[in-house]
């Protein structure tokens, strides 16, 4: 009943499919050719994903491993495996057990098909009001080693985001069935009131109230986004690891990063006549596109930044000149914008040169 209840509501917003879908339009490669991105093929045991737009399905096991480690989050997870998630996030238990596929004799909250399946949004919403264990038993002797390594990354970047302290408190790996903590089973019908003739409305609630609820690659980040907020309305002050951009004096900001940031986390913006650039936090997931394509060498990588509301972004204040013909921002010691610059008449030197006073 459950599961039928769940897969409705998922044919009504995502098409019921048993494996990933790639959102193109958002994957780094389609925006830039400078830095080819090959992490979903790199990160796929069946040599299912690969570059090109026709990528054959049959041989696709639905680990959702692509999805979680796209650097872009261009890669939905499976219908199948975004409803087992938003049930484990509803659990009202005081602590999950999540385990892999060959844990058949465990008794788990969730069974995935890797505890690599899980994104780092996931567990950091989970650990903030409950104690997650994570059995990772016989990973060392498992198949697909790529799989260890993408939830090492995983693990690290959720104990980034709680802190050292709040990780320690909320999350468990423990390598041994013997470590796991026992819990009462909920009964069919605790089950069905809390996925009953509500479910659409209990999981809609989760996201964020943006005009529509989009179930896209960054679904669990805007489940995450919603959390905070609302820790955040409710006057704690708990402070969370984000990401952030950092910027260079040479930025002066021409816009190229915001143009091909696949989730808009990058904006130029004027505030009391000067111009800054906005970073959102929480849209960011340091896929490096826009140091990328950075011409001016304007980004220096990322930094941790720990703040208690990641709605408002973070601004950079930017150095610049002004063209002497229309005004319009241009980097430091040029005099002319590449507009101007291209209307200049030939013979009178260069346009990107100032002349000596």
């Amino acid at each position: 009943m459950l599961t039928d209840i769940l897969q409705r509501y998922m044919m009504e917003k995502l098409i019921d499919e048993k494996h990933p879908t790639v959102e193109y339009e958002h994957c780094t490669n389609n925006k830039q050719r400078k830095k080819q991105c090959t992490v979903c093929q790199d990160v796929c045991s069946k040599s299912v994903m690969n570059l090109s737009r026709d990528i054959q399905w049959d041989d696709c096991e639905n680990c959702n491993i692509c999805a979680v480690q796209c650097p872009a989050r261009a890669i939905k997870s499976s219908a199948i495996n975004l409803g087992k998630l938003l049930e484990l996030c509803q659990s009202k238990s005081g602590h999950v057990v999540i385990t892999c596929r060959r844990r058949k004799k465990v008794e788990a909250d969730l069974k995935l098909y890797c505890v690599a399946s899980i994104s780092w949004e996931v567990i950091a919403y989970l650990a903030l009001e409950k104690r997650v264990v994570i059995l990772k038993q016989g990973c060392e002797d498992c198949e697909d080693q790529g799989c260890l390594a993408a939830f090492e990354q995983t693990v690290a970047r959720t104990e980034e985001f709680l802190g050292a302290e709040k990780y320690g408190e909320s999350v468990r790996i423990i390598g041994e069935e013997s470590l796991l903590p026992q819990s009462p089973e909920m009964s069919r019908r605790e089950l069905f009131a809390l996925f009953g003739k509500r479910s659409k409305d209990a999981i809609g609630s989760m996201l964020p109230d943006d005009g529509s609820v989009q179930l896209d690659g960054m679904v669990y980040r805007k489940l995450l986004t919603k959390r905070m907020k609302q820790l955040h309305d409710s006057g704690s002050e708990q402070a969370f690891g984000w990401s952030t951009r950092v910027f260079t004096e040479n930025c002066w900001g021409c816009g190229i990063c915001a143009k091909v940031c696949p989730h808009g986390a990058l904006e130029v913006t004027e505030c009391a006549g000067k111009r800054y650039m906005a970073h959102s936090l929480w849209r960011c997931e340091r896929c490096g596109i826009c140091e990328s394509v950075c011409l001016e060498a304007g980004m220096s990588g990322t930094r941790i930044e720990y703040v208690m509301n990641p709605m408002p972004p973070v601004l950079t204040a930017l150095t610049y000149d002004t063209c002497r013909t229309c005004g319009s921002p241009v980097k430091t010691g040029k005099p002319l914008c590449f507009d101007c610059a291209a209307k200049r008449p030939a013979g009178q030197g260069s346009p990107f040169i100032v002349p000596a006073s």
